[in-house]
């Protein structure tokens, strides 16, 4: 990794400027570390040169900075890094079909493997040396590096805004995704061993759900991704045959996805097998999201399902398959390690699980009793769980935005073209952003506060001694009109399921601590080796008991 430069030690509005080599300290799915290290190293402003032809990364420790710009992109168009090999799938390898409709996941700029891109690029420029393939690639990824968020990024979200991030959005879907769940939970129960233990692959089977959960609410239909074990084939009526093909390409499109963007950014040029694998993956999501689309329910029980709204708001089929293939790549690994994140926590800190079942007996007397919309609004504490465990833990580490114009940024005039990088993996756990402690697990924390006047013993003891948390330091959403397109319907399905999840089961976890590595979300490397306990009415009294 490059030597970064101490902000601080420029003067107030001079130009950053300066070059260092690359240390390559750090492997890339280590960037977690890297950042850790440059925030004790430097404080609220670290900056990485040196990056051989790619822009500098900023780094910012600083949430009132992060805070400053994100508010004042409001009247600009965001420009975010991302990720280079999607982008060259969407704007090069499938340019005839996406066409200026690229979407939204993967058009920037990369922030991750420009680190240590430079280093590749030299490995791929003598195997390649006077080759029209690597002067193709070469010209095909420069493009790449152009900041182009911005029209065709404006001209996408502003016609798909109001379905998806509409306040009701995911809440109109909630028997459906509720159904989903059900189905899963049932599911749970058969795929446990002998001691009541998950399987290995247990991320794989919140992909299916996260995938069933999609089609559910987007779709308006039911893909099949849930059936209890052994009776995916028995070739019903109302199961669709491309549904494993769907999800084998899932499953291929994780496994490859960190090789191309991350550990080898140079797959694309030398056409590896992990590049092929790739891109059949993505082949096959656009082209069930094409023909599924053709499908999509146009009501269900009156109401539209969500891309068939967006359909109609839009009448561009090519818009809303582009769309669905969005939500997939970024939704089903976001909301599926969330779920083992959340799961993971509550099964280290019992005393919260107790807390939360409580909750949960007084909104779903029994682990089959119907839930509601009225139901979720009223998970105050589950809500907490999540929020605190995406604080600890959150699946992207850090937000970026690259800089369309020269900006004063920290009182230092940061160049046009460099990425600043707003770390919430590094501010959402500095005690001095208001969460004291911060590797401890305590929902609390997100729990309402009192407001103006109100007395200090109102507010938890954990409350009481963060003070005021600053609102930008955590951040997994993202802000303003970058926000996740996703949101709403990912924090409903991820409320619902682990109701359902806590309600039936007490959740245990017996083997080392989670580790963590980017790939490229922040994932866990352990085995999900979850043992479910099936929970009985005594235990319920028993736990109710417990001082919470």
């Amino acid at each position: 990794m490059a030597v970064p430069h101490e902000c601080d030690n420029y003067k107030q509005t001079k130009p950053l400027s300066g070059k260092s080599p690359c240390t390559g300290q750090y492997r890339l799915g280590e960037l977690d570390r890297a950042m850790q290290d440059l925030h004790r190293r430097y404080g609220r402003l670290a900056r990485l040169g040196g990056l051989l032809g790619h822009p500098d990364l900023l780094f910012v420790f600083d949430p009132d900075i992060i805070e400053q710009v994100f508010r004042a992109e409001d009247a600009l168009l965001p420009r975010r890094p991302a990720m280079p090999s999607i982008h060259y799938y969407k704007r090069t390898l499938r340019a005839d079909f996406f066409g200026e409709t690229p979407g939204v996941i993967g058009m920037g700029v990369d922030i991750h493997s420009s680190v240590h891109l430079s280093l590749y690029k030299k490995k791929v420029r003598n195997s390649l040396k006077n080759s029209h393939q690597f002067l193709s690639s070469e010209r095909a990824y420069g493009n790449s590096q152009i900041c182009n968020h911005g029209e065709l990024w404006n001209a996408f979200r502003t016609q798909v805004n109001k379905v998806m991030l509409a306040a009701d959005a995911a809440k109109n879907f909630t028997a459906e995704l509720d159904a989903v769940a059900a189905d899963f939970v049932s599911r749970l129960g058969a795929m446990r061993d002998e001691k009541n233990e998950l399987p290995d692959d247990f991320i794989n089977e919140l992909y299916r759900w996260s995938l069933e959960s999609l089609g559910a609410a987007a779709l308006g239909t039911r893909l099949g991704c849930v059936r209890p074990r052994g009776q995916e084939d028995l070739g019903e009526e109302d199961q669709d045959p491309s549904t494993e093909r769907l999800l084998a390409a899932v499953r291929t499109f994780f496994e490859t996805v960190a090789v191309v963007e991350l550990r080898k950014p140079y797959a694309r040029w030398l056409r590896t097998r992990e590049w092929k694998r790739y891109v059949s993956a993505l082949d096959v999501f656009r082209e069930e999201c094409m023909r599924r689309l053709d499908g999509a329910a146009v009501a269900v029980d009156g109401r539209r399902a969500l891309l068939r709204q967006v359909l109609e708001r839009t009448a561009n089929p090519r818009l809303t398959a582009v769309l669905a293939m969005d939500l997939m790549l970024v939704g089903l690994d976001t909301s599926s390690v969330s779920t083992a994140t959340v799961l993971y926590l509550l099964a280290r800190h019992p005393r919260a699980q107790d807390r939360l079942l409580r909750e949960l007996h007084g909104l779903l007397p029994g682990p089959d009793s119907p839930l509601d919309t009225a139901a979720t609004e009223s998970m105050h504490y589950l809500r907490a769980c999540v929020r605190e465990a995406l604080r600890m833990f959150p699946v992207i580490i850090g937000n970026g935005r690259c800089l369309s114009r020269d900006t004063v940024i920290g009182g230092h005039l940061v160049p046009r073209g460099v990425h600043v990088i707003f770390p919430h993996l590094v501010t959402g756990n500095d005690p001095a952003n208001g969460f004291p402690d911060p590797h401890l697990f305590q929902p609390e924390r997100w729990l309402h506060r009192p407001g103006p006047g109100s007395r200090p013993e109102e507010m938890c003891p954990v409350q009481r001694a963060a003070g005021a948390r600053h609102a930008f330091a955590s951040v997994p959403f993202g802000f303003g009109r970058r926000m996740c397109l996703g949101r709403r319907l990912a924090e409903h399905q991820l409320l619902i399921l682990l109701a359902r999840i806590v309600r039936r089961y007490r959740v245990e976890y017996h083997y080392d601590d989670f580790q963590y590595e980017i790939t490229p979300v922040y994932a866990p490397k352990n085995p999900l080796k979850f043992r479910l306990v099936e929970r009985r009415d005594d235990d319920d009294d028993v736990n109710f008991k417990t001082n919470v």
